[in-house]
């Protein structure tokens, strides 16, 4: 498939397009493939509507600890659940239990950590693994 991507490539540059206007990668393990392609997705969904995404509003939520393997919770909360891309529970706490979600090595992809706060309102951060 690489011949014919960059034959491609090639033909949209000298066809008058930009080269800031295509992104080109190459992997080692890239496959035409669905699991390649939702490894890939964000990236590509990033950089195509760049100009239409605005940046992510960083919350005081939360942060998350990649060495540590784990995420806190900065605020006081009521209850707070992980759930994964399919909308999954997968971690659980209540303002009782502590304040850490440990992290395991196999959770990658796009996280939800809906929150409820004291005052009932629910915050809600986007967490990327």
């Amino acid at each position: 498939m690489l011949p014919d991507l960059l034959a491609l490539y090639y033909t949209l540059l000298d066809n008058g397009y930009f080269e800031h206007k295509i992104h080109l990668d190459f992997y080692c393990d890239g496959s035409h493939a669905e699991w390649f392609w939702g490894r890939e997705l964000e990236r590509a969904v990033r950089w195509l509507f760049s100009d239409e995404i605005a940046p992510i509003q960083e919350s005081p939520l939360a942060s998350v600890d990649e060495n540590a393997r784990e995420i806190r919770l900065q605020l006081p909360f009521l209850k707070a659940e992980l759930l994964n891309g399919y909308g999954q529970v997968i971690y659980s706490l209540n303002g009782n239990s502590g304040q850490i979600i440990p992290l395991r090595p196999h959770w990658r992809g796009l996280f939800a950590l809906p929150c409820t706060l004291p005052n009932q309102r629910i915050e809600l951060k986007k967490i990327m693994l």
